[in-house]
């Protein structure tokens, strides 16, 4: 059975995701998904937007190609968001499952 990882993003950097300026997610070194990712074999990552509060939940599905852990990481994307420091980056191929999105 294959193992996905659920990950949930705020809307502004799942937006980034689901339009491709955004291909890599990063996570704190040593933080729940990095010990996550150390202990399971995983092929697929589910990214949400938002909580389960939230009227419509909307999410995507992506491969997951592999992960890394980067040091002096320095990243700006268009929408103003950036990342910064010593990161887990997990690395994913195209969207290829979509609810609900336009």
């Amino acid at each position: 059975m294959e193992r996905t990882l659920s990950l949930v993003l705020t809307h502004a950097w799942f937006d980034l995701m689901v339009t491709g300026e955004k291909s890599v997610e990063y996570r704190d070194v040593g933080g729940r998904y990095h010990r996550q990712l150390m202990r399971r074999d995983y092929q697929w990552v589910k990214f949400y937007r938002g909580y389960a509060g939230d009227p419509v939940r909307r999410w995507f599905t992506c491969r997951l190609v592999g992960w890394e852990v980067v040091d002096g990481l320095d990243e700006s994307f268009p929408n103003g968001l950036s990342v910064r420091g010593r990161k887990v980056a997990i690395r994913l191929g195209a969207p290829c499952e979509r609810f609900p999105l336009p």
